[in-house]
């Protein structure tokens, strides 16, 4: 009967309370299936349908090593995987307690202990869902009291959670390596039993955290609060499965996880507004879940998702929201919706809007939405893509290419390009524009025969034709603009315009416009070409383009070409348009054309050309031609406008770039000339060509090059009139040496040296005898002067001396640039140039340049270093320096002194820098530096004084207490010592000449940490000595309650925690610690009357009160 009412009850706290309670009394009564699982963890689905995750800080599961399948641990096995469960004492620092099968919080004996905690190598993945509640739950050792819902409640404010802030161990953390930790997340648990031992905290915010940044996940701290005594508790570990299951769930700590998977639709519906408006709407609807506080749907716009957050709701519609663009929008590029209202209903033709974000993938016809759940913890990963299409409601565009294909007075025929979503279409004809009193019709196709409600059409009368076409679901286009035809035959033509020119020998062009009056366009294809009636062999029409289409009433503008010699003369021609199957057709024109010749004949001199020159005979080569050529002429005149021609030649035959007569010039005096052809036709057409040209001219002058006494060679140049030209050198009747001036007028000739002021002559010739008078040429001097003698020059020098030769120019150069010169030499040939101070290294060229302009070979002189290097820059040098640096002349060596001590040399680099170490300096030491360049000049010393920058060492401190008033200790002599609480300055002291010192302070609380740092007379700073502030502090002396002789318990109060013991003389009877209040009360046997116990307090440092005495009743 019992069983069967705790049963019952159990079942009933489940309604009333919660599922936890439940399966914690009586898991066999209710087993939620494992949806998924890890290594570390459980997913569970809850009652309302949200998913349930339970992680543990050790593997519950490994892989089967034979089938790979994750199977429970029994054993408590890592699988290889880190230890991420471990406590940290203070009372131990150095110690790890891994092996220590428990977990420690909080404080005891003032001690602090810290539990780290991490569940797995990583928090499972939850498929973007939505965390909404994560408890740490832990259950205290020895502790079997669970609690149910009857039981009282309370929140227990002595410990708080944190994150973990950096990577640790459980096999290696101690308190001294412990992991920097964060502020507190969570200062209380949650509402859990009183005496129970499961403690649970909220840890929904560091869960969110975790998941949002993975990578921050190195787990959480749980701490006992400062201030508050006595929090320790011991929590157990995880040991795998064994310790997790269900009949075992007040063992192993763990991570609980609420959270709810992401949404998803339910349904979507699209739907239209009225027909042709364009316009569409959407109707969505989802479930709503546990833990949401609302929604986000986003929306696609072709490149990317725009949301709304809609709150908290389970549907949405899309009308009348207006967050689609303007068709205008759109059609400017728009392609982000109006989130703001200012928009429209959505279209029917989305794909519009997603090509104008670069999106041709998808359906042109749908829409695609996602959603969001959101809570105060974060946001769930977007849904599914969820797509929906609409109806159109789009009006279909205007029927394109609408043609009378035939409108004869039987019938008429309509075409024109059909629309991929049309299902039929409407066609009306009528006398004026937008009526069909004259027919209409309804068709499927793109083309459609109307015949008139009477016997035929009337011929020549106007049509008005428009086209309407029709979707499936009823959307249409509207009727085309009219488009206008008339009732004719199908082949006519009359006759417009005509042009023709009349010249005889430029295969002339005639031009002829036929209008076509029939109902079919002209075409190549079609047959259909202009024709004479009475062939001409030199007449050629040019036909209908391939691409050409005549259409009714267009006019063709044909054109007529004559070729081959045509008679001069008037005739009849006659014309009429044809076509290939049924003949001549529409009206014949008539048109006399005249012949005759206009076009002149061809003249041209090819040769000689106008900057040719003229000897001897020349032959006139060139053109003189015409078809109906009569006779022509070359003749010659004198000067560049001749008043009188003499002839050369003639002749009647046409010459095309041949010989027009031979001209004898011999005769004729050196000068102008002018050549003229001339050409007449038959017609008396003139055609005349001049060209000017030069005849018998002189020789050129000749240009030679100085002749000296080193000359093996004799070079000129002279313009010979582009004609080849022989020249020869002789001494007297002797031929030295000749050459052939080139047509570029340069020529040279080898010959012997001669001696200074020999006379020779030059003579010329050119290719047609023409011969120059001799020139004189006569041998100048071409010795050069010997080299200079230079002295030497130095950096500070401002004048280059030495000897040349006598009355010669000296010059001196740096490279190609002169920086000094002396006109002539002394009579004793010794010179003094004036010259800018040079650097040492650069290289000077020095010649002589006699009165004939001869130069003598350089001398190049090297300027030599005579500047010593500036001072050395020294950076400062202390009494820890081990090196010395700074700068100086490059390259130059540079030397430490101390007096005159060398203590190290070294070589400054490229740039000029130096460092060459040293020994320790005692501070105050004068040290001297210099630098010496290649050539030996040394600068003067730079000075430099060692700085002290030896900080003391660390003080050593005295033991702290919290009855102490003065810090004690020594350090460096004189030092100034300063003791600080953080960063609070308590008191400041100067050290004896024996390095003691005493702080005055004013009474610190136990456990404070002090920091002790010594200061020198250089203003270095010591390390800082942390000193903590030990409990020096007795309790006062007890209160004691009245004993009487059969009391079994001594009673009264005292420091809280503190350990009471009681007396009688020197032995215990009794020991018992106090309360958080102080109150105690310590089992003794009784006592006889007037016995004597004395009662004394010993609190966690161990130090003890004075005794209270009292005496038994």
């Amino acid at each position: 009967m019992y069983k069967i009412l705790r049963k019952l009850t159990v079942i009933t706290a489940f309604v009333l309370a919660s599922q936890w309670f439940f399966f914690m009394e009586s898991t066999a009564a209710y087993s939620f299936p494992i949806l998924s699982k890890t290594e570390f963890s459980e997913t569970t689905r809850n009652m309302d349908l949200t998913n349930r995750l339970e992680v543990f800080p050790t593997p519950i599961y490994l892989p089967d090593p034979a089938t790979g399948e994750l199977v429970p641990t029994l054993a408590g096995e890592r699988g290889g995987y880190p230890l991420y469960q471990a406590f940290v004492s203070e009372s131990s620092p150095s110690e790890n307690f891994s092996a220590a099968q428990k977990l420690d919080v909080g404080t005891s004996d003032s001690e602090q202990n810290i539990t780290f905690l991490k569940f797995g190598n990583r928090l499972p993945d939850i498929n973007g869902g939505l965390i909404h509640k994560a408890e740490l739950n832990l259950f205290e050792i020895d502790n079997p009291f669970h609690g149910g819902y009857w039981d009282p409640a309370y929140i227990n404010r002595n410990y708080s959670i944190h994150k973990v802030l950096t990577e640790w161990s459980g096999d290696s953390v101690t308190w001294m390596n412990r992991p920097q930790i964060s502020e507190p997340y969570t200062l209380e648990t949650m509402y859990i039993k009183e005496g129970g031992s499961r403690y649970e905290w909220d840890v929904t915010k560091i869960v969110g955290e975790w998941y949002q940044n993975p990578k921050a996940d190195f787990g959480l701290a749980v701490t006992g609060k400062e201030g508050i005594p006595a929090t320790y508790r011991s929590f157990y570990t995880s040991k795998g499965y064994s310790n997790k299951t269900y009949d075992q769930l007040d063992r192993a700590p763990r991570l609980l996880i609420d959270y709810s998977p992401r949404p998803s639709f339910n349904s979507g519906y699209g739907r239209g507004l009225k027909l042709n408006s364009g316009e569409n709407y959407i109707d969505l609807a989802w479930f709503t879940q546990s833990g949401v506080k609302g929604y986000k749907l986003s929306i696609f716009n072709g490149k990317e998702y725009e949301t709304i957050d809609i709150g908290m709701t389970s549907k949405w519609t899309s009308f009348n929201k207006n967050i689609w663009p303007t068709a205008e929008e759109i059609e400017n590029g728009a392609y982000q919706l109006k989130l703001d209202g200012t928009g429209t209903n959505l279209s029917s033709n989305p794909g519009l809007l997603y090509e104008n974000a670069g999106n041709t993938e998808k359906n042109s016809r749908s829409y695609y939405f996602k959603l969001t759940a959101y809570n105060e913890f974060g946001e769930s990963a977007p849904s599914d893509e969820f797509r929906v299409s609409v109806p159109n409601r789009i009006a279909l565009e205007k029927v394109s290419n609408v043609v009378v294909a035939e409108a004869s007075p039987e019938r008429v025929k309509v075409e024109w390009d059909g629309l991929q979503d049309a299902i039929k279409y409407r066609v009306r004809m009528g006398s004026t524009p937008g009526d069909f009193d004259l027919s209409h019709g309804e068709t499927t196709e793109n083309e459609i025969v109307l015949t008139s409600r009477f016997p035929t059409f009337f011929k020549g009368s106007k049509i008005y034709i428009s086209v309407e076409a029709v979707d499936k679901e009823g959307n249409y286009s509207g009727h085309t603009t009219p488009i206008s035809a008339v009732i004719r035959k199908k082949y006519d033509a009359h006759h417009a315009s005509t042009f023709s020119t009349s010249s005889v020998n430029g295969d002339g062009i005639m031009t002829m416009r036929f209008k076509n009056l029939g109902s079919e366009a002209w075409t190549l294809e079609k047959g259909y070409e202009l024709k004479l009636v009475s062939e001409n062999a030199l007449l050629a029409v040019d036909s209908l383009l391939p691409e050409e289409v005549i259409e009714p009433d267009d006019i063709k503008m044909f054109r007529i070409n004559y070729s081959g010699k045509q008679p001069i003369g008037e005739i009849q021609l006659k014309w009429q348009m044809y076509h290939r199957d049924s003949g001549f057709f529409g009206e014949i024109y008539s048109h006399n054309v005249s012949f005759y010749d206009e076009i002149k004949p061809v003249v041209n001199i090819q040769s000689p050309n106008s900057s040719a020159l003229l000897y001897k005979t020349v032959e006139v080569k060139g053109t003189a031609k015409d078809d109906r050529l009569k006779e022509y002429k070359l003749f010659y005149g004198s000067g560049s406008e001749p008043s009188s021609w003499n002839l050369i030649s003639s002749g009647t035959d046409p010459v095309e770039n041949g010989l027009l007569g031979n001209w004898d010039i011999r005769e004729l005096a050196s000068g102008t000339y002018t050549l003229k052809l001339e050409a007449i036709d038959e017609g008396n057409n003139v055609s005349t060509q001049t060209r000017e040209v030069k005849v018998n001219l002189p020789l050129g002058q000749v240009n030679v090059a100085k002749v000296t006494d080193q000359s093996v060679t004799v070079t000129g140049s002279g313009d010979q009139n582009n004609l080849t030209a022989f020249i020869s050198i002789q001494k007297g009747s002797q031929v030295l040496g000749s050459d052939v001036i080139d047509r570029a007028g340069f020529f040279s000739i080898p010959i012997a040296k001669q001696p200074i002021g020999t006379v020779l002559t030059l003579h010329l010739k050119n290719e047609f005898g023409v011969t120059l008078k001799e020139m004189s040429i006569t041998v100048k001097d071409g010795t050069p002067p010997l080299a200079p003698k230079v002295n030497t020059v130095a950096d500070n020098s401002t004048q280059v001396n030495g000897t040349a030769e006598i009355g010669s120019t000296v010059i001196v150069s740096k490279e190609t640039v002169v920086i000094g010169s002396m006109d002539k030499t002394n009579s004793d040939g010794t010179f003094a140039v004036n010259i800018a101070k040079q650097p040492a290294g650069t290289k000077l060229q020095v010649v002589a340049k006699d009165a004939e302009g001869n130069v003598s070979a350089p001398t190049t002189v090297t300027v030599i270093d005579k500047t010593p290097p500036p001072v050395p820059v020294v950076n400062s040098i202390t009494d820890n320096s081990t090196s010395i640096s700074g700068k100086a002349e490059k390259n130059s060596t540079v030397t430490i002194k101390i007096g005159s001590v060398v203590l190290k040399s070294t070589t400054a680099d490229t740039g000029g820098g130096y460092s060459v170490a040293i020994p320790i300096q005692k501070a105050g030491t004068v040290i001297n530096v210099t630098a010496k360049d290649a050539a030996g000049n040394v600068s003067a010393p730079a000075t430099k004084t060692v700085l002290d920058k030896t900080p003391p060492n660390m003080p050593s401190v005295s033991i702290i207490g919290d009855n102490s008033t003065s810090v004690k200790g020594r350090t460096e002599k004189n030092a100034i010592v300063t003791a600080k609480r953080g960063s609070t300055v308590l008191g400041t002291a100067k050290a004896t000449a024996d390095g003691t010192f005493a702080v005055p302070i004013q009474k610190q609380k136990a456990g404070t940490y002090i920091t002790v740092t010594a200061r020198d007379a250089a203003g270095n700073t010591s390390f800082a000595s942390t000193n903590k502030v030990f409990d020096k502090t007795p309790p006062s002396v007890p209160t004691v309650n009245k004993v009487y002789s059969y009391s079994k318990s001594l009673s009264g109060k005292t420091e809280p925690y503190a350990t009471v013991s009681v007396k009688k003389g020197k032995t215990v009877i009794g020991t018992a610690k106090a309360s958080s209040t102080g109150t105690f009360t310590v089992k003794i046997k009784p006592q006889a009357k007037r016995t004597v116990l004395t009662v004394t307090a010993k609190d966690a440092a161990g130090n003890s009160s004075k005794a209270a005495s009292v005496t038994v009743r």
